[in-house]
Order: C-alpha cells, then sequence, then structure tokens
C-alpha cells in the first residue's frame, strides 16, 4: 500500500477515516493550512493498551497460556509491526518540516508473521512452552505499507524493530508482575 492505493471501506472506522480525510484535504486546501494525513500500520511499544494483540500475546506467554498462544499461531496472522518509538520519531520530522504533502505511510515496510514475534520472545527470554508452530504460509491477503516517501521527503528510518518491542513489552509486563508480588 502507498500514499496512493485505494482504500478499502471494511468498516465503520474506515469507513470514517477516508471520510474525515477527505473532509481535512478540503479544509487544507480552502483556507491553505499545512495538513498531512501520517498512515501507520500496527506500532507496540510497553505502554500500548492491553486490550491490542501483541501486549494479549505477551500476557498469554507469561501466564503459559498454550491454548490462546497455539489458537494465535494457528491463526497465522502477519502484519505490518513497528516499535511505537518509530512512529514517534516519523510524526515528529514530518511535524517539523516545511513540507506539505498530503498523505505519509510510516511503516516497517514488510510483512512479519506474529508467530515470529512469540517465537522470538519465547527464544530470547528462554521460556519453556509447548508451542506448536505449523509451517503455514503466509496469508495473502495481509497488507504492508510503502514508506519510501517518508524515508526520502523527511529522512525517516527504523531505528528499532517490532522484536525489540515485543522483548521491550515482556520485561515490562514480567516487572510489573513481580511488583504486584
Amino acid at each position: 500500500m502507498n500514499e496512493k492505493s485505494i482504500t478499502l471501506r471494511k468498516s465503520d472506522y474506515t469507513r470514517f477515516r477516508i471520510e474525515a480525510d477527505k473532509e481535512m484535504l478540503k479544509f487544507k486546501n480552502k483556507h491553505n493550512i499545512k495538513y498531512t494525513n501520517i498512515i501507520f500500520f500496527n506500532h507496540d511499544s510497553k505502554f500500548r493498551n492491553q486490550k491490542f494483540i501483541l501486549p494479549r500475546v505477551i500476557k498469554g506467554i507469561i501466564n503459559k497460556n498454550i491454548t490462546f498462544l497455539n489458537s494465535i499461531i494457528k491463526e497465522n496472522i502477519y502484519g505490518d509491526f513497528c516499535h511505537a518509538e518509530d512512529i514517534c520519531d516519523g510524526i515528529l520530522k514530518i511535524t517539523k518540516s516545511s513540507k506539505n504533502l498530503d498523505k505519509v505511510i510510516l511503516s516497517s515496510g514488510k510483512l512479519t508473521s506474529l508467530n515470529s514475534i512469540i517465537k522470538h520472545v519465547v527464544d530470547k527470554n528462554n521460556i519453556r512452552l509447548n508451542l506448536n508452530f505449523y509451517k503455514l504460509k503466509s496469508k495473502k491477503n495481509s497488507i504492508y505499507g510503502d514508506n519510501s516517501i517518508a524515508k526520502s521527503k523527511f529522512g525517516w528510518n527504523q531505528k528499532k524493530n517490532i522484536y525489540i518491542a515485543a522483548n521491550d513489552l515482556y520485561k515490562n509486563m514480567i516487572s510489573r508482575t513481580n511488583k504486584l508480588m
């Protein structure tokens, strides 16, 4: 997906975002203001709300919830996952810039398997879990962002990745759990 891709209206949220962007662009052009719609994909950090997928997965690892984790693994989820600090850095660069583009994508620019993130956290922290990592092919309907405009126009590059965010999230959740005990 790039800045010129047609956005599909699959949900009420998507429809709202598309209509809000259209209205903001009309306002931008009418009043000649600086406005850029920043499109970003999945992004995580240790501060992420617990209702999102990665914190739920990390909680499953900590609680050794094999049934939940194996069900997630079986879903074979792929996404364009980023570290939230990189997204924040991109937002700052775009905000400080004098450039006035209509849309910019901030993303990792690639598909990453949630299974590989789970495996990374488990292996990195020497956690013994009986998980069934299936040999599944990536889902064909997964999309990822083309971040080439953010890189070329704003000098934005990722410094961290989703594996760092997942491990930071794990350490943070373990630390909080230990403080409660």
